[in-house]
This record gives structure tokens, sequence and C-alpha cells, in this order.
């Protein structure tokens, strides 16, 4: 793997839905996408969440922080510790909640 690549990139057991305890993943690259939900065990950076949850303010985040899946690193470099496997991933989430609310009958049919 080229350096400066987010680990998304690489086959690994995480990719099958199941997250190893101790897992480091780092996020460098300028404009990188976050590959899995994580929480920032060295660094700082300010991230974007706009794909996400719509905030187009970044947010500064450093260490402790948690950091979602599918967020930007916009500068700084990250080394998260993941929290979750593909499946539990905050997109993986919301594409749930999304395709749960499309077979719901909405209020009006109440």
């Amino acid at each position: 793997m080229k350096r400066g690549r987010a680990l998304r990139h690489a086959a690994a057991p995480w990719s099958r839905g199941h997250a190893p305890q101790v897992l480091l993943a780092v996020c460098a690259a300028l404009r990188a996408q976050v590959p899995l939900d994580g929480v920032i065990v060295w660094g700082s950076a300010s991230v974007s969440l706009q794909h996400i949850s719509g905030e187009s303010v970044p947010l500064p985040l450093e260490r402790g922080a948690e950091v979602p899946a599918g967020s930007r690193n916009l500068d700084g470099l990250l080394v998260l510790r993941v929290l979750a496997g593909v499946e539990e991933s905050t997109p993986a989430r919301i594409a749930r909640m999304a395709a749960q609310a499309q077979v719901s009958p909405g209020l009006s049919a109440l």
C-alpha cells in the first residue's frame, strides 16, 4: 500500500463486517475519507461531516474524539482505533434506516 492512502484499500478481515478488538487505521491523505467508525488515538485534524450529517462547517477533532465512517479528513494525520465493522458503521446504519423508512407507512397512511 502506498504511503498516505487510506487503509480502506487493503483487503482485511473488517471488510467482512468483523472489527478486531485492537486495530489501527491510518487516514492520512488530504481529503481522505475515513474508512470505518473510530476513535482518534493519535493526531488531530479538521474533519468534514457534510457527507454524514449535512453540516458544512468542519469540526476540529483531536485525541479521544469519535470519527464516523464517511467523514473527510481535511488536514492533518489521524490514527484511529476502529469501533465497528462495515455492517455496523455509521453509513450502514443510515442506509438501513432509509430502507426501513421507505417500506414503513407514513403518518398520512394512519
